[in-house]
């Protein structure tokens, strides 16, 4: 059985895909918008929107989720959200163990 090898730079638009997918996701949020992970996928055209909400979070944005009476959950970033995400970086700065002085 022959096997193919990936054309070179498979892996680097994948990548690109989900930095892009990312970052369109994150500019419906900028927007103030509140979208279940199904209404981000029809906009973004592409069906995986809680991953890009997971890598957003894990980026520091403070992406809420509130679940509705169906279940389903609305995703959506505070009105606040850069003071949050600036206080949460000057937390990160801080040495909360002291320097064992």
């Amino acid at each position: 059985m022959d096997t193919k090898k990936a054309p070179e730079g498979a892996e680097r638009r994948d990548k690109d895909t989900n930095y892009s997918t990312t970052y369109r996701v994150l500019q419906i949020f900028l927007s103030g918008q509140k979208c279940t992970a199904h209404g981000l996928n029809i906009a973004v055209g592409f069906n995986d929107a809680r991953k890009a909400i997971s890598l957003l979070r894990a980026k520091g944005y403070p992406i809420i989720d509130k679940r509705l009476i169906d279940m389903r959950k609305v995703y959506y970033l505070p009105d606040n959200w850069e003071a949050i995400m600036e206080s949460a970086t000057k937390c990160k700065q801080l040495d909360l163990f002291g320097n064992g002085d």
